[in-house]
């Protein structure tokens, strides 16, 4: 696991800022937007990065108090940056906004490795992220595929992990 420091530090390095979602008149249109399409937590429940601003929600008091969703945030901040203006239309409509979003699914799995890597458990916390972004995601891709993919990067992890530490002294 990160300590406070190094992720300060990777923050710092990034530069970014996270910042509550209460505080932002973006993050509160784009809720009202999301209730009227039936996703009544956004402020309260996801974190969201905008450009290099990781918002955290408002059900948190602490946002360095969850480590593991800030590294895997940074992630979505270096995609922005290599994707540019088109990461936000990649991200929400291609190839449509809800269904079969490849490119949602191809930016969520890049970010979601950092999870698996810090997962105690990388084959269920696998099963527990495809069913997560299947319901909260807007059905990125179909369920069984991103669980089998999932579950094999998190496989690959393990033996990874499990090897390096077979040839340490």
């Amino acid at each position: 696991m990160t300590s406070l420091s190094q992720l300060n530090v990777r923050v710092a390095q990034a530069g970014a800022t996270l910042a509550p979602k209460a505080g932002s008149v973006l993050m509160l249109r784009l809720d009202r937007a999301f209730r009227c399409i039936g996703q009544a937590h956004f402020l309260d429940r996801f974190w969201t990065t905008w450009g290099s601003t990781i918002y955290y929600p408002t059900s948190v008091e602490d946002p360095w108090a969850h480590p593991s969703i800030i590294a895997h945030e940074l992630v979505h901040v270096a995609q922005w940056r290599r994707w540019g203006p088109l990461f936000l239309p990649a991200y929400a409509l291609l190839p449509l906004p809800a269904g079969l979003a490849y490119c949602r699914w191809h930016f969520e799995r890049e970010a979601y490795r950092v999870d698996l890597a810090h997962a105690p458990d990388p084959a269920l916390a696998a099963t527990q992220i495809a069913d997560k972004l299947w319901r909260e995601y807007a059905y990125p891709w179909p369920r069984p595929l991103m669980r089998r993919w999932l579950v094999r990067e998190a496989s690959t992890m393990a033996h990874a992990h499990t090897t390096v530490r077979e040839k340490s002294p």
